[in-house]
């Protein structure tokens, strides 16, 4: 059995070690792409925030087998809801102290709009239009330090779930259907010759069967699959 959100679907050996690897990708993926590569090595919270998505999971899932009018006896009681905020409380301990740096030192720099990174994009944003200032320590700074490792957290897990499905799910499609895998790679590389080698959205007009492909895996597999993704989304920002 695995999860796809809320949703529980039998899979054999190979879908699980697509599913698995996939999310492993995509975890080290949005880790650096939410804070700087190599961010949290030492203290592991790549496998936290891996963690953490499958705890959202679980606590929307108990949600769901629930009368809504159960939440607040939940969240004081049920493990699934203690989890998820013993994961955050420990992840904060990692995540707020690079958060005071990078204030830090956009307090010692120019503005800029040439941010790569998440984090750092969410501070100089609050520096701009508030509620942090250039100028020095703002009232209740450390309570928006806090809101905003919250928020870095929130983002990771709404790259990662849904993207780690829709992976999984083209990964899963191709194996199922090879007579398709040669194609679609010859298709990728001529294109990207077209594309002057260059991997951007341009590179997609000259792909008709990438596109045709996927548009039939998004049919097939993938919309109610990110339905049920909203679902917990919405559910893990309210309950912090």
């Amino acid at each position: 059995m695995k999860w796809f959100g809320p949703l529980t679907i039998r899979i054999g050996w190979n879908e699980d070690t697509i599913f698995n690897v996939s999310l492993q990708v995509l975890i080290d993926t949005g880790v650096l792409l939410v804070f700087h590569p190599g961010f949290g090595r030492d203290a592991g919270l790549a496998k936290q925030m891996g963690d953490y998505v499958g705890q959202v999971e679980a606590r929307t899932h108990l949600y769901e087998s629930m009368p809504r009018i159960m939440g607040p006896l939940l969240e004081l009681f049920a493990p699934e809801c203690h989890q998820i905020r013993s994961s955050m409380k420990s992840m904060k301990k990692t995540i707020v102290p690079e958060l005071r740096r990078l204030l830090k030192q956009k307090r010692a720099s120019p503005p800029t709009n040439d941010d790569h990174f998440y984090a750092s994009s969410m501070i100089e944003i609050a520096l701009k239009k508030g509620p942090l200032s250039r100028n020095g320590v703002t009232k209740d700074e450390e309570h928006h330090i806090d809101m905003m490792a919250d928020e870095t957290m929130f983002m990771f897990f709404e790259a990662v779930e849904p993207t780690t499905m829709i992976l999984a799910a083209f990964i899963a499609r191709l194996l199922r259907h090879r007579e398709f895998l040669e194609p679609i790679r010859l298709e990728l590389e001529q294109a990207l010759k077209l594309n002057d080698g260059k991997w951007n959205f341009d590179l997609f007009n000259h792909t008709p069967r990438f596109e045709s492909f996927s548009r039939e895996v998004l049919r097939m597999d993938c919309i109610n699959i990110c339905l049920l993704y909203t679902s917990d989304a919405a559910d893990e920002r309210s309950s912090v």
